[in-house]
């Protein structure tokens, strides 16, 4: 039990540095194991969450993923947020519109991105990103300028 609080209070505290710039208090931490069996979530939607990064130019979308607020127009555009959406004349498929082989050259797993989670597409927009918003060119029309 003690190792696992240990674990879980690591976890607190990485996901409070990301999300609220700081460390949290040990009360924090208790009422976080005594409501919260995730509590990231919590922490990172939480008003002072928004109110740290939401300026920055970040917004939430899931999983503890924050991506510039630019990305919800761009996923709008390529899906209105249908994360199982797939299009019918390529292999495009999810939320952000992976290409089967770029789904796979970015998370290293098989099939097509309408076959896992909201999280799991998410956290793959967010490492593509780091490559540079240029892999959603094709819906650039859309979502430039909005």
């Amino acid at each position: 039990m003690i190792a696992e609080l240990a674990m879980y209070a690591a976890s607190v505290a990485n996901t409070y540095e990301t999300c609220l710039d700081r460390q949290p208090e040990t009360a924090e931490v208790v009422r976080f194991w005594n409501q919260h069996p995730d509590p990231a979530t919590a922490i990172c939607t939480s008003p002072e969450a928004r109110a740290n990064l939401e300026p920055q130019g970040l917004v939430w979308f899931s999983s503890s993923t924050w991506l510039p607020a630019v990305m919800a127009d761009v996923r709008w555009c390529e899906s209105r947020g249908d994360y199982r959406a797939e299009n019918p004349t390529s292999t495009a498929s999810g939320g952000w519109q992976f290409l089967d082989s770029t789904w796979r050259w970015v998370t290293g797993l098989p099939g097509s991105a309408s076959d896992y989670p909201i999280e799991t597409q998410d956290r793959a927009a967010a490492q593509l990103l780091d490559d540079g918003i240029h892999h959603w060119n094709a819906s650039r029309h859309c979502w430039a300028g909005r």
